[in-house]
């Protein structure tokens, strides 16, 4: 079978999903898609963004591959698609990790169907921990932290109930 397998790592932020894409990233036959967040702001993205946007976008610019495909694609659904799709010699899964993409397994699902996803779940008390000395987000309240979580967790959990044999839980 020469078609490329999907996975992506997804999780409530802070819960350890670098770590483990980072892991997995390292085995010879999987090809880390560097962390752009392409689906979450420009193919599920409410505020659609134009392709113009995205050829200059620093994070899309962390993955060439993309950045070449928007070339030839009028749309970065297509150019998206097209590298996680591509067959590469000895490589069998192509990875994105996206912690936030919690929240759009099902639309992920639609599009790669045959796609597998795993969830990190971390212990909530280590999470906030780690979320309340992190610089970029130890301003933000515990309300909005506790609130966050609990929308994504729920989430999560409907997707699991919909796409069996799919999700991964990594504890």
């Amino acid at each position: 079978d020469t078609s490329m397998k999907q996975c992506f790592v997804v999780g409530v932020g802070r819960s350890g999903t670098t770590l483990v894409s980072a892991f997995i990233g390292a085995h010879p036959k999987v090809e880390p898609f560097a962390e752009t967040a392409v689906l979450r702001r420009y193919i599920f993205s409410k505020a659609k963004r134009p392709k113009e946007n995205a050829s200059k976008d620093e994070k899309l610019a962390r993955n060439p591959e993309l950045i070449e495909n928007l070339r030839y694609h009028s749309d970065v659904t297509t150019a998206y698609l097209q590298v996680m799709s591509d067959p590469k010699k000895d490589v069998i899964y192509k990875l994105d990790k996206d912690p936030r993409l919690i929240e759009y397994i099902p639309q992920t699902a639609a599009l790669f169907p045959e796609a597998k996803f795993i969830h990190v779940l971390r212990d909530p008390r280590d999470v906030l921990a780690s979320k309340l000395k992190a610089k970029w987000s130890r301003n933000r309240s515990l309300f909005s932290y506790l609130v966050t979580s609990r929308v994504q967790l729920k989430s999560v959990r409907n997707a699991e109930n919909k796409l069996q044999g799919c999700i991964f839980v990594l504890r």
